[in-house]
């Protein structure tokens, strides 16, 4: 069985909702509120494993994360298939700034989205296995949903890094999945 994975802040329950309706089309989704402050994030993420044990490869995206359906597609049938010989899936990313537009360049990320039952988080979005398919497809973040939760939560943990979330802005067409996604979480 293939299900999503969501933890997610108790303020982004709107975007969890999106999420629900967006994705629960092609396989069901689990979520979990997680105080970001006071447990890691791989503690959540991992957190699945255990209170669902009948699934088998986990989709894990955050609240302001949108894979156009094609790609979804796309993925879900790589998944399914099982050739690939490996536990985790990872998928380029493009940071949005706004609605209409993009961090330009944009950063050197391509996140795990999709895990084996077997792969344990290590460090939030990390994995302990080195062997990762790289699907095709984009995952569109949305990041200036969550900038000012974000930019608070890191403060508290310590985290740095959202430096090179600071720079030139691109306006682009957006794909009418993403437009939908952005408008359910108005």
């Amino acid at each position: 069985m293939i299900a999503m994975a969501l933890c997610y802040a108790r303020e982004h329950a709107r975007e969890v909702r999106a999420c629900e309706d967006y994705y629960g089309k092609y396989f069901p989704v689990y979520s979990r509120v997680c105080d970001f402050t006071l447990e890691r994030e791989e503690d959540c993420r991992n957190s699945f494993r255990v209170l669902y044990p009948g699934v088998d490869i986990w989709i894990t995206l955050d609240t302001d994360e949108v894979i156009p359906r094609p790609d979804i597609l796309t993925m879900l049938d790589v998944l399914k298939t099982g050739n690939y010989g490996v536990d985790i899936c990872a998928m380029h990313i493009l940071d949005y700034m706004t609605p209409d537009k993009v961090l330009k360049p944009q950063r050197e990320h391509i996140p795990t989205v999709a895990v084996s039952k077997w792969v344990t988080f290590t460090d939030k979005r990390c994995c302990n296995r080195s062997k990762v398919y790289v699907l095709p497809g984009i995952i569109h973040h949305l990041y200036y949903l969550h900038e000012s939760t974000r930019s608070e939560n890191y403060r508290a943990r310590g985290i740095t890094g959202l430096e090179e979330m600071r720079g030139k802005q691109e306006s682009i067409n957006v794909p009418s999945d993403v437009r939908e996604f952005q408008e359910m979480c108005l």
